[in-house]
């Protein structure tokens, strides 16, 4: 659904958002170097078209935290609870 979201809006950052946390989803138990590399360029495409959305940062937490970077993705859950404190993903990403 969030691909045919984009083919409909190609600048529909949260669709991108939503293409980077399914693929993560899938990478978790496979760890799949195509699907984590996709997962990132769909995260940085979204950052890309819409920096101040708390999804777009809610999902570079996700990979961040993927990926082991843990400080980066503390930082990207905490932008993301300043730009919409009422985010539960956010905060859940956090914990």
């Amino acid at each position: 659904m969030f691909r045919n979201a984009v083919e409909v809006d190609p600048a529909y950052a949260d669709a991108h958002a939503g293409i980077c946390d399914t693929l993560l989803e899938r990478f978790a138990p496979t760890h799949s170097v195509k699907d984590f590399a996709s997962a990132e360029g769909a995260c940085q495409r979204a950052l890309e078209l819409d920096n101040k959305a708390a999804i777009v940062h809610i999902a570079l937490g996700n990979l961040y935290r993927n990926s082991g970077e843990y400080e980066t993705a503390v930082d990207a859950f905490d932008t993301a609870i300043r730009l919409n404190f009422n985010s539960p993903a956010a905060f859940v990403g956090l914990a």
